[in-house]
This record gives structure tokens, C-alpha cells and sequence, in this order.
């Protein structure tokens, strides 16, 4: 699991473009990080819904999605640092809930 611990050694301006890279990829809708390459799929509605994830049901979980951990880890260094207001289109991935809402297009 990527924490924003393990994002210490990269400049603030590393840490955002980690950041971005990894937003874009989401804006994109190419559904790369996601299960099954779909970002609708139930694993992430229901997330949206801020329900448990449910990962023997559904497939995709906090535990497992390796694009979540890193781009929450990457929201969290931005925000520890101050940095999360020095651009615009900053959104918060603060939690697997905000991340599923950003994913199947409720959050802003």
C-alpha cells in the first residue's frame, strides 16, 4: 500500500505531478486502475453511496485498488504539505468514499 510516507522524498512539485497524472487518468475514463476497466461498476456505485466496500462481492476494494491508494496518498501529501490550494482542479481523495464519487462522475 502507497502512503503519503512513502511520497516524502519527492519535491512538492513531484508530488503534484503525481497527483495530476494520476486525476487526468481518471478524467480520461479509460478505466485503467479500475475492475474489469469499468468505472461504473458496482464496486465503485456502491462506494459512491459510502457504503462498505464489499470486495469478495464485488471485486475492488481500498485494500486493493492500487490507483486509489496511490492517488489518496498523493491528496494527503498535497494537503499535509499546503499545497492542495496552489492549482486549480484540485479535488479531494480523502477516503475511498470521495475517490468512487470522482469515479463514476459525482464528484467535482
Amino acid at each position: 500500500m502507497t502512503t503519503k510516507e512513502d511520497l516524502a522524498k519527492f519535491s512538492d512539485a513531484q508530488v503534484e505531478y503525481i497527483y495530476r497524472a494520476l486525476k487526468a487518468s481518471i478524467e480520461s475514463r479509460s478505466g485503467m486502475g479500475f475492475h474489469n476497466g469499468d468505472m461504473r461498476h458496482p464496486a465503485y456505485t456502491v462506494g459512491a453511496q459510502g457504503k462498505p466496500a464489499d470486495v469478495d462481492g464485488l471485486g475492488d476494494g481500498p485494500e486493493q485498488n492500487q490507483l486509489y491508494q496511490l492517488i489518496k496518498a498523493a491528496s494527503d501529501s498535497l494537503e499535509e504539505r499546503g499545497q492542495q490550494g496552489n492549482f486549480a482542479g484540485y479535488y479531494r481523495f480523502s477516503d475511498w468514499e470521495s475517490f468512487c464519487k470522482f469515479a463514476v462522475g459525482e464528484g467535482k
